[in-house]
Protein backbone atom coordinates (compact mmCIF):
# COMPACT_ATOMS: atom_id res chain seq x y z
CA UNK A 1 0.00 0.00 0.00
CA UNK A 2 2.59 2.56 0.38
CA UNK A 3 4.63 1.88 -2.49
CA UNK A 4 1.72 2.23 -4.31
CA UNK A 5 1.13 5.54 -2.90
CA UNK A 6 4.81 6.58 -3.08
CA UNK A 7 4.91 5.91 -7.17
CA UNK A 8 1.26 7.81 -7.12
CA UNK A 9 3.10 10.75 -5.61
CA UNK A 10 6.65 10.64 -7.69
CA UNK A 11 4.56 10.91 -10.68
CA UNK A 12 2.46 13.69 -9.82
CA UNK A 13 5.45 15.57 -8.52
CA UNK A 14 7.32 14.72 -12.06
CA UNK A 15 4.74 16.56 -14.28
CA UNK A 16 5.66 19.96 -15.53
CA UNK A 17 2.96 21.72 -13.60
CA UNK A 18 4.35 20.53 -10.29
CA UNK A 19 7.72 21.91 -10.82
CA UNK A 20 6.37 25.55 -12.03
CA UNK A 21 4.28 25.75 -9.06
CA UNK A 22 6.03 24.04 -6.49
CA UNK A 23 3.44 23.01 -5.00
CA UNK A 24 1.72 19.40 -5.54
CA UNK A 25 -1.88 19.68 -6.74
CA UNK A 26 -4.73 17.39 -8.42
CA UNK A 27 -4.17 16.43 -11.76
CA UNK A 28 -7.64 17.86 -12.64
CA UNK A 29 -6.95 21.17 -11.58
CA UNK A 30 -7.09 24.10 -13.48
CA UNK A 31 -3.51 25.34 -14.41
CA UNK A 32 -1.95 28.32 -12.47
CA UNK A 33 -2.68 32.05 -13.53
CA UNK A 34 0.80 33.59 -14.76
CA UNK A 35 2.01 36.01 -12.79
CA UNK A 36 2.78 38.35 -15.73
CA UNK A 37 0.17 39.48 -17.94
CA UNK A 38 -0.29 38.17 -21.52
CA UNK A 39 0.55 41.25 -23.40
CA UNK A 40 3.90 41.16 -21.91
CA UNK A 41 4.39 37.74 -23.58
CA UNK A 42 3.60 39.33 -26.97
CA UNK A 43 6.79 39.85 -29.52
CA UNK A 44 7.74 43.60 -29.70
CA UNK A 45 7.25 45.44 -32.84
CA UNK A 46 10.28 46.43 -35.02
CA UNK A 47 8.77 49.90 -34.69
CA UNK A 48 9.41 49.45 -30.49
CA UNK A 49 12.25 47.27 -30.78
CA UNK A 50 14.35 49.97 -32.86
CA UNK A 51 13.49 52.97 -30.54
CA UNK A 52 14.56 50.92 -27.29
CA UNK A 53 17.62 50.59 -29.07
CA UNK A 54 17.90 54.01 -30.10
CA UNK A 55 17.29 55.23 -27.01
CA UNK A 56 20.16 52.63 -25.32
CA UNK A 57 22.46 54.27 -28.11
CA UNK A 58 22.20 57.81 -26.71
CA UNK A 59 23.22 56.77 -23.77
CA UNK A 60 26.68 56.28 -24.49
CA UNK A 61 27.85 59.44 -24.23
CA UNK A 62 31.36 61.18 -25.72
CA UNK A 63 33.55 61.87 -23.38
CA UNK A 64 36.18 64.67 -24.57
CA UNK A 65 39.48 64.21 -23.96
CA UNK A 66 41.33 67.04 -22.33
CA UNK A 67 43.02 69.36 -24.66
CA UNK A 68 46.44 68.80 -22.72
CA UNK A 69 46.75 64.85 -23.34
CA UNK A 70 47.31 66.52 -27.18
CA UNK A 71 50.82 67.63 -26.08
CA UNK A 72 50.93 64.98 -23.72
CA UNK A 73 54.83 63.08 -24.27
CA UNK A 74 53.62 59.61 -22.87
CA UNK A 75 51.25 59.33 -26.32
CA UNK A 76 52.80 58.17 -29.20
CA UNK A 77 52.63 60.88 -32.01
CA UNK A 78 50.52 58.54 -34.24
CA UNK A 79 48.91 54.99 -34.71
CA UNK A 80 47.10 53.67 -37.26
CA UNK A 81 43.46 55.10 -37.82
CA UNK A 82 41.01 51.67 -38.36
CA UNK A 83 39.49 51.30 -41.38
CA UNK A 84 36.35 51.12 -39.96
CA UNK A 85 37.13 54.72 -38.47
CA UNK A 86 37.90 56.20 -41.69
CA UNK A 87 34.53 54.52 -43.58
CA UNK A 88 32.07 55.95 -40.85
CA UNK A 89 33.40 59.29 -41.48
CA UNK A 90 33.49 59.00 -45.33
CA UNK A 91 29.65 58.29 -44.54
CA UNK A 92 29.58 61.05 -42.21
CA UNK A 93 28.49 58.86 -39.60
CA UNK A 94 30.63 61.22 -36.76
CA UNK A 95 29.08 59.75 -33.56
CA UNK A 96 30.08 55.94 -35.35
CA UNK A 97 33.69 57.43 -36.09
CA UNK A 98 33.81 58.99 -32.73
CA UNK A 99 33.09 55.82 -30.04
CA UNK A 100 34.90 53.33 -32.39
CA UNK A 101 38.16 55.18 -32.40
CA UNK A 102 37.58 55.85 -28.36
CA UNK A 103 38.11 52.23 -28.15
CA UNK A 104 41.69 52.28 -29.68
CA UNK A 105 44.76 52.82 -28.08
CA UNK A 106 44.84 56.94 -28.12
CA UNK A 107 47.87 58.44 -29.56
CA UNK A 108 48.03 62.95 -30.29
CA UNK A 109 46.68 62.01 -33.62
CA UNK A 110 43.58 60.28 -32.81
CA UNK A 111 42.84 62.82 -29.90
CA UNK A 112 43.05 65.56 -32.60
CA UNK A 113 40.47 63.84 -34.74
CA UNK A 114 38.28 63.37 -31.87
CA UNK A 115 38.48 67.04 -31.01
CA UNK A 116 37.75 67.30 -34.25
CA UNK A 117 34.39 65.45 -34.33
CA UNK A 118 33.43 66.63 -30.74
CA UNK A 119 32.95 69.79 -32.10
CA UNK A 120 31.02 69.03 -34.91
CA UNK A 121 28.85 67.06 -32.46
CA UNK A 122 28.41 69.63 -29.40
CA UNK A 123 26.55 71.90 -32.76
CA UNK A 124 24.89 69.66 -33.65
CA UNK A 125 23.22 69.34 -30.20
CA UNK A 126 23.13 73.28 -29.97
CA UNK A 127 23.66 75.48 -32.67
CA UNK A 128 23.62 78.79 -31.17
CA UNK A 129 26.92 80.18 -30.64
CA UNK A 130 28.53 82.45 -27.91
CA UNK A 131 26.82 86.18 -28.21
CA UNK A 132 30.13 87.52 -28.58
CA UNK A 133 32.61 84.97 -29.88
CA UNK A 134 30.79 84.38 -33.23
CA UNK A 135 33.71 84.31 -35.45
CA UNK A 136 35.55 82.19 -33.32
CA UNK A 137 32.50 79.70 -32.89
CA UNK A 138 32.00 79.32 -36.63
CA UNK A 139 35.65 79.47 -37.54
CA UNK A 140 36.85 76.94 -35.60
CA UNK A 141 33.06 74.48 -37.31
CA UNK A 142 34.95 75.37 -40.69
CA UNK A 143 38.11 74.55 -39.37
CA UNK A 144 36.86 70.76 -37.82
CA UNK A 145 35.06 70.25 -41.23
CA UNK A 146 37.99 71.20 -43.15
CA UNK A 147 40.25 68.82 -41.34
CA UNK A 148 38.03 66.00 -41.63
CA UNK A 149 37.65 66.79 -45.60
CA UNK A 150 41.65 66.70 -45.33
CA UNK A 151 41.87 63.78 -43.11
CA UNK A 152 39.63 62.10 -46.09
CA UNK A 153 41.62 63.10 -48.69
CA UNK A 154 44.79 61.87 -47.30
CA UNK A 155 42.79 58.12 -47.59
CA UNK A 156 41.97 58.29 -50.72
CA UNK A 157 38.17 59.00 -50.09
CA UNK A 158 36.26 62.23 -49.96
CA UNK A 159 32.49 63.53 -48.08
CA UNK A 160 31.25 66.19 -50.50
CA UNK A 161 29.23 67.70 -47.61
CA UNK A 162 32.22 68.58 -45.49
CA UNK A 163 33.07 70.83 -47.91
CA UNK A 164 29.90 72.44 -48.36
CA UNK A 165 29.78 72.74 -44.48
CA UNK A 166 33.48 73.56 -43.61
CA UNK A 167 32.89 76.99 -46.56
CA UNK A 168 29.48 77.70 -44.76
CA UNK A 169 31.06 78.65 -41.45
CA UNK A 170 33.72 80.20 -42.90
CA UNK A 171 31.80 82.81 -44.46
CA UNK A 172 29.81 83.07 -41.51
CA UNK A 173 32.69 83.36 -39.89
CA UNK A 174 33.93 86.14 -42.49
CA UNK A 175 31.15 88.24 -41.21
CA UNK A 176 32.62 89.57 -38.64
CA UNK A 177 33.97 93.83 -38.77
CA UNK A 178 37.18 93.01 -37.65
CA UNK A 179 39.13 93.17 -40.94
CA UNK A 180 42.06 90.33 -39.86
CA UNK A 181 38.85 88.07 -38.70
CA UNK A 182 37.28 88.53 -42.27
CA UNK A 183 40.59 87.55 -43.88
CA UNK A 184 41.37 84.69 -41.48
CA UNK A 185 38.17 83.36 -42.78
CA UNK A 186 38.69 84.08 -46.37
CA UNK A 187 42.39 82.49 -45.88
CA UNK A 188 41.27 79.18 -44.83
CA UNK A 189 38.28 79.23 -47.74
CA UNK A 190 41.00 80.00 -50.29
CA UNK A 191 43.06 77.12 -48.71
CA UNK A 192 40.28 74.62 -48.53
CA UNK A 193 39.27 75.50 -52.58
CA UNK A 194 42.64 74.52 -53.63
CA UNK A 195 42.88 71.31 -51.88
CA UNK A 196 39.63 70.61 -53.27
CA UNK A 197 41.28 70.73 -56.79
CA UNK A 198 39.98 74.28 -56.93
CA UNK A 199 43.15 76.38 -57.62
CA UNK A 200 42.07 78.99 -59.79
CA UNK A 201 39.60 80.29 -57.82
CA UNK A 202 42.14 79.76 -54.71
CA UNK A 203 44.08 82.42 -55.62
CA UNK A 204 41.88 84.75 -56.45
CA UNK A 205 40.91 84.81 -53.50
CA UNK A 206 43.93 84.76 -51.79
CA UNK A 207 44.73 88.07 -54.02
CA UNK A 208 42.32 90.12 -52.05
CA UNK A 209 43.19 89.50 -48.77
CA UNK A 210 45.97 91.78 -46.60
CA UNK A 211 48.11 89.03 -44.77
CA UNK A 212 49.97 91.50 -42.99
CA UNK A 213 46.95 91.95 -40.76
CA UNK A 214 46.66 88.63 -39.68
CA UNK A 215 50.13 87.61 -39.19
CA UNK A 216 50.94 89.02 -36.09
CA UNK A 217 50.67 85.87 -33.85
CA UNK A 218 51.34 82.21 -35.23
CA UNK A 219 47.71 81.28 -36.11
CA UNK A 220 48.03 83.41 -38.56
CA UNK A 221 51.46 82.04 -39.89
CA UNK A 222 49.35 78.25 -39.38
CA UNK A 223 46.90 79.46 -41.76
CA UNK A 224 48.99 81.05 -44.57
CA UNK A 225 50.78 77.89 -44.07
CA UNK A 226 48.18 75.41 -44.79
CA UNK A 227 46.83 78.03 -48.05
CA UNK A 228 50.87 77.64 -49.40
CA UNK A 229 50.62 73.85 -49.13
CA UNK A 230 46.94 73.21 -50.69
CA UNK A 231 48.58 75.30 -53.62
CA UNK A 232 51.88 73.25 -53.93
CA UNK A 233 54.04 75.89 -52.62
CA UNK A 234 56.28 74.34 -50.61
CA UNK A 235 59.03 77.24 -50.39
CA UNK A 236 56.62 79.98 -48.74
CA UNK A 237 54.89 76.87 -46.74
CA UNK A 238 58.44 76.38 -44.97
CA UNK A 239 58.89 80.20 -44.47
CA UNK A 240 55.37 79.95 -42.83
CA UNK A 241 55.94 77.53 -40.45
CA UNK A 242 59.62 78.82 -39.70
CA UNK A 243 57.19 82.43 -38.86
CA UNK A 244 54.73 80.18 -36.83
CA UNK A 245 57.14 77.90 -34.90
CA UNK A 246 59.12 80.83 -34.06
CA UNK A 247 55.93 82.14 -32.13
CA UNK A 248 55.08 79.00 -30.61
CA UNK A 249 57.36 76.22 -30.64
CA UNK A 250 55.40 73.49 -28.85
CA UNK A 251 52.00 73.61 -30.47
CA UNK A 252 53.54 74.49 -33.86
CA UNK A 253 55.35 71.46 -34.11
CA UNK A 254 52.70 68.99 -32.42
CA UNK A 255 50.34 70.30 -35.33
CA UNK A 256 52.19 69.79 -38.18
CA UNK A 257 53.24 66.28 -37.18
CA UNK A 258 49.36 65.13 -36.80
CA UNK A 259 47.94 66.94 -39.09
CA UNK A 260 46.52 66.37 -43.00
CA UNK A 261 47.51 70.31 -44.14
CA UNK A 262 51.22 69.05 -45.59
CA UNK A 263 50.56 65.53 -46.26
CA UNK A 264 51.76 66.33 -50.17
CA UNK A 265 55.36 67.87 -48.33
CA UNK A 266 56.13 65.15 -46.00
CA UNK A 267 58.63 63.37 -47.42
CA UNK A 268 60.18 66.71 -49.39
CA UNK A 269 63.78 67.12 -48.41
CA UNK A 270 63.37 70.30 -47.58
CA UNK A 271 60.53 70.24 -45.26
CA UNK A 272 62.26 67.19 -43.93
CA UNK A 273 65.49 69.29 -43.03
CA UNK A 274 62.79 72.13 -41.39
CA UNK A 275 61.31 69.13 -39.21
CA UNK A 276 64.62 67.94 -38.49
CA UNK A 277 65.72 71.34 -36.73
CA UNK A 278 63.30 71.79 -34.60
CA UNK A 279 63.76 70.54 -31.29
Amino acid sequence: MRIVIFIIAFCFLATPGAFATGTAKPPTAAPATPKFSARAQLPKSPAAAKKKAKKRHHKRKYVAPPIDELSSESLPLELPVPIEVVEAIAKGDIDEATRTLRTEVPSSRSLYLLAEMKRILDHEKDKKPPKFEKHEFYQNLGIAYHNLFLFLKRNGMTNKEFYKEAIKFYKKAGKSRAYSEKYEAQLLTAALKAANGEVDEANKLFVGIDTSIITDNYRGYSYLATFYAAVGNEKETIEALKQAYAMNPDKIKLWVAICDDFASMRHEPEFVKMLSGWK
